[in-house]
């Protein structure tokens, strides 16, 4: 999943998982959409990197399945 902190806005820190990973509100930059909460992916690929990954865009994603 796109996860970069690049692609969001309006973020706000609510959180911090077991593993100290901080949790954010957002919204996807431009979307206008509905708040949305998650991790930003900058953070997982220094604090849990096996959930990390780099698409051939440049953008950093998660896969969630791995985040602790």
């Amino acid at each position: 999943i796109l996860s970069d902190e690049r692609l969001k806005e309006d973020i706000f820190h609510v959180g911090m998982t077991h593993d100290g990973l901080p949790i954010y509100t957002f919204r996807m930059r431009g979307s206008g959409g509905p708040k949305q909460m998650g991790v930003m992916a900058q953070d997982v690929e220094k604090m849990q990197p096996q959930a990390a990954a780099r698409g051939s865009h440049s953008y950093r994603m998660v896969d969630y399945g791995k985040v602790r």
